[in-house]
């Protein structure tokens, strides 16, 4: 089951290239992604990454801890709400966000999600629920 989960993420998403978002750790229930600082994510406060770039890691972590834990009978069907907290100016070469699970339900899953700086320090703070459906219902739409 962990091979069938693990190409469920989707490494090769041309968005998370663009990016240069990096999968750093998976296991069951939680992620670590990194995203180096380049030019093209800056744009906030003093030269630091944009909220927008922060807001995409949060989002993209979530799908590599999501990932780890949906079943063969589950289909990932997506972000339901996503909300981040900035905390401070995001500086240094790189960002790392780490996801955990919180609540797996029927439908949905809740996830926090911590940003930290290359010092540690915590720059954003997300919380995520992300979507759910039974595998069968994606096969008799399609």
């Amino acid at each position: 089951m962990v091979e069938d989960t693990a190409r469920r993420f989707p490494a090769d998403n041309p968005y998370h290239t663009l990016l240069g978002v990096e999968l750093v750790s998976r296991g069951r229930g939680q992620a670590r992604c990194r995203l180096p600082v380049t030019e093209k994510v800056r744009g906030g406060v003093a030269g630091s990454v944009h909220g927008g770039a922060i807001s995409a890691l949060v989002d993209i972590v979530t799908l590599a801890a999501v990932s780890s834990v949906a079943g063969p009978d589950e289909q990932m069907a997506g972000t339901a709400e996503l909300s981040v907290s900035y905390l401070r100016p995001a500086l240094g070469d790189a960002i790392d966000a780490e996801a955990r699970i919180l609540k797996k339900g029927r439908t949905l899953i809740v996830l926090d999600v911590d940003v930290t700086d290359g010092d540690g320090r915590l720059v954003a703070k997300g919380r995520v629920s992300y979507a759910l459906r039974p595998a069968a219902l994606t096969r008799t739409m399609a």
